[in-house]
């Protein structure tokens, strides 16, 4: 996770233009949540499932595949190699085809879940966040066997997850410090009224920014975590240094034969 912010503060500009899609569909959630919530009068029945499970699975989707864009950009750096936001959303589109799957099962299980109160998710909600990395970067067939072969027993995952949601609660926390303040009734002129009316669209860009800033940093920890069990536990960083090694002896033999 350290790892993540370090790269979002280092590449700023790329990793700005590859979240729009994040902070753009994040924006349209908000929006939706804001304007169902301040117009519609709903049932019992209507306002479960569209506060507990609606809103929530599209939520949560949006949290896990609208980053991806930036994954890509990041496993290409953890490669050594260099690519531009262009090339990045390139790769995601060419690949779309293997996602779109992906996507679709992650959604039914989302929904699913929340039908159930969300409870699944608690051990669901990590491992399904790492089947788009291996749709993306992988070529093989069965995303979802291949994603349970990559973590087993892994714990990191489960222990990242914590310390995301942690870390999303406290800052989440300080976007509400003002209203605490207004609801202190410190100040009672006019002006101080017309804020607390108004300070719902502060609350809605800030915590917009807020998802959508945490949802790139998931993505990114969970690349990294990605990239390191595949080169380290995996052995594929040793396997490209023995076919560099290779090529470079063949090419070595060559002049003289």
């Amino acid at each position: 996770m350290d790892r993540a912010f370090w790269c979002l503060q280092d590449h700023p500009g790329p990793l700005a233009r590859l979240a729009l899609p994040t902070l753009l569909g994040t924006a349209l959630l908000a929006a939706a949540i804001s304007a169902t919530a301040r117009t519609w009068d709903l049932a019992y029945l209507n306002v479960y499932l569209v506060y507990w499970v609606g809103f929530p699975t599209l939520v949560l989707w949006a949290f896990t595949f609208l980053p991806l864009p930036c994954a890509v950009f990041v496993w290409f750096r953890a490669r050594g190699e260099s690519v531009s936001a262009g090339q990045c959303f390139a790769y995601f589109f060419r690949k779309s085809g293997r996602l779109i799957p992906v996507a679709i099962w992650v959604g039914m299980l989302y929904l699913f879940s929340f039908l159930l109160g969300g409870l699944p998710l608690l051990w669901l909600w990590p491992r399904s966040s790492l089947a788009p990395m291996v749709a993306l970067f992988e070529k093989g067939r069965k995303v979802f066997r291949r994603t349970r072969r990559l973590l087993k027993e892994e714990a990191a995952i489960h222990a990242l997850a914590v310390i995301e949601v942690c870390v999303f609660m406290g800052l989440l926390a300080t976007v509400f410090v003002p209203r605490a303040v207004l609801a202190a009734e410190l100040f009672t002129t006019p002006a101080m009224q017309w804020i607390a009316r108004s300070l719902w669209v502060f609350e809605l860009m800030a915590g917009t920014l807020l998802v959508a800033v945490m949802a790139v940093s998931w993505c990114l920890s969970l690349t990294l975590l990605y990239h390191d069990i595949r080169y380290l536990r995996e052995g594929e960083l040793l396997r490209e240094h023995i076919r560099e090694l290779r090529e470079s002896l063949r090419g070595m033999a060559s002049p003289s034969a």
